[in-house]
């Protein structure tokens, strides 16, 4: 966990000096270093012929999006008992993003109001960041499943180099899987349910 924190505290200062002084266009470099990352687990993966070739995770790996797609929807319900000033709609919205903060926020906005899209928005990134700066704790405290299901659709490409560091390479293809999955379902079930709102 330190190693990760350290990371994101060193980038977060790296950066607001960076856009300060330079003109810099973020979003391709960070693209490209995602790739390369992509890049990188695929190799270790290729590389392992015991990966690819256990079939005991076939039907497992199909289950993991499920439930991280149950936990998600429950955990943001909670949290809106919880609160109680939140509207049940709204946390169902915000939650059924897992991780995925573009396109729902975009389809929430457009439909319904700038203030729900701006909640999808948020909360989908800061899914994405407690992925990145907890996973070791969660695989230490809880099990390794527990951060592919915190990251949702980020297990494909962002948070996926993390999670095979610390969940082991045994546990990249469940996690490429349900990013994979919920990329594809997430803008659907999104747009479901504000059209039932």
């Amino acid at each position: 966990m330190f190693k990760t924190g350290t990371a994101f505290l060193l980038g977060t200062f790296g950066g607001y000096l960076l856009l300060r002084n330079f003109s810099l266009d973020i979003s391709s470099a960070i693209s490209y270093l995602v790739a390369l990352l992509l890049f990188f687990v695929g190799f270790l993966v290729g590389n392992d012929s015991r990966i690819l070739g256990d079939s005991s995770w076939r039907v497992r790996d199909y289950l993991v999006p499920l439930f991280s797609l149950m936990g998600s929807v429950l955990g943001g319900l909670l949290v809106a008992a919880l609160i109680g000033s939140l509207p049940f709609s709204d946390a169902l919205l915000a939650s059924l993003g897992m991780g995925y903060y573009s396109v729902p926020s975009i389809i929430v906005t457009a439909r319904l109001s700038t203030s729900i899209g701006s909640l999808v928005l948020l909360t989908n990134i800061l899914r994405e960041v407690l992925v990145l700066l907890f996973t070791p704790l969660l695989v230490k405290k809880l099990n390794r499943l527990a951060p592919i299901a915190l990251g949702g659709t980020t297990t494909m490409d962002v948070s996926l180099p993390i999670i095979t560091e610390y969940s082991g390479k045994d546990y990249v293809v469940p996690a490429f899987i349900n990013g994979v999955v919920l990329t594809v379902i997430v803008p659907l079930l999104v747009s479901l349910t504000v059209s039932l709102i």
